[in-house]
């Protein structure tokens, strides 16, 4: 019984539109209530014919309410119907999780339930009506909130992660906020300064968590590579190639090697044809000592593009081999 109740719930996770989702989660929510009042209902005769809902069934539950937030469905006057809905669907959420924490009473639940309500966060900036105009401020501050929350939870032996990736999904997700509200602020120095200074403490809680778990969770991968990269240059602080530079080699120490698209926005980062150069023969080199990755097209092109904006670009002294 409580398989065709998953059943029931995980059929409508497949949508394809915003009215659509709204009305599988509006479904949803009617078989939860349903099995959670027969289960309360029967509690005292403790009949196995009406169980009560299981993890299983209220992230079933919560997927279906978020996926009312994927992007992909924005439109005009969706956004409105989501303005006029009395819980909003990553609050309806988060308070589901609550009420499964008490109701778990210490037993440990899977950590996906939180990388769903994390996924849920990078959509919001999708949508006005929930952020009134502050797509990344109030956003971010509430994932970095769950991630401490759901770390917390996991120091206490309340959470398992069944799935080595899942908190690098749940870190990943924070870091894409912090990329895309850095290039928001594009004018706003104080506002990259911060964005930058969370990225980079955001990156060092990851590699706590990573040595502390022995390696068993939080484990960076090239996504988390290419958005700390990412972040770093369209900071456009003088120091960025440093910084990005100590990102590669700490990265590589986690086991991370840089991939060329990597190797490209270091080049961007540099700013600087000599540099460029220099991130190119290394490439060249690593190829050459293990036939890694050959340099590519975009990576010469990058660094001949350096030496055309350079204004020595025509000195007859130097030539690039």
């Amino acid at each position: 019984i409580e398989g065709a109740y998953s059943s029931q719930l995980s059929s409508r996770l497949s949508v394809s539109d915003f009215n659509t989702a709204l009305a599988n989660a509006t479904t949803s929510e009617q078989i939860f209530h349903r099995m959670k009042e027969r289960s309360d209902g029967i509690a005292t005769n403790k009949s196995k014919l009406f169980p009560a809902p299981t993890p299983d069934h209220v992230q079933a539950l919560i997927r279906a309410n978020i996926e009312c937030l994927s992007g992909q469905y924005f439109q005009p006057e969706f956004n409105i119907t989501l303005e006029n809905i009395e819980e909003l669907p990553h609050l309806k959420a988060q308070r589901l999780l609550k009420e499964l924490e008490v109701q778990q009473a210490g037993r440990p639940i899977d950590g996906s339930l939180y990388s769903d309500i994390a996924w849920a966060y990078t959509q919001i900036p999708y949508w006005p009506s929930i952020h009134k105009g502050d797509k990344y401020n109030s956003t971010t501050k509430s994932a970095r909130e769950l991630l401490e929350h759901t770390m917390h939870q996991y120091s206490q032996g309340s959470i398992i992660f069944s799935s080595v990736g899942t908190v690098t999904k749940i870190y990943n997700n924070l870091f894409s906020l912090y990329s895309k509200k850095m290039a928001r602020n594009s004018r706003n120095m104080k506002g990259k300064e911060a964005a930058m200074k969370q990225c980079l403490a955001l990156f060092d809680d990851m590699e706590y968590w990573y040595e502390e778990s022995d390696g068993v969770i939080a484990k960076p991968d090239s996504h988390t590579f290419g958005l700390i990269l990412k972040t770093i240059f369209n900071s456009g602080f003088p120091s960025s190639f440093d910084c990005a530079q100590s990102i590669v080699q700490r990265m590589a120490g986690l086991g991370v090697q840089a991939k060329q698209r990597d190797y490209l926005i270091l080049m961007k980062i540099a700013n600087d044809p000599t540099k460029a150069e220099e991130i190119l023969n290394r490439v060249k080199a690593n190829y050459d000592r293990d036939q890694s990755e050959k340099p590519s097209t975009s990576l010469y092109s990058e660094c001949i593009s350096a030496y055309a904006k350079s204004r020595h670009q025509n000195s007859p002294s130097k030539e690039m081999h």
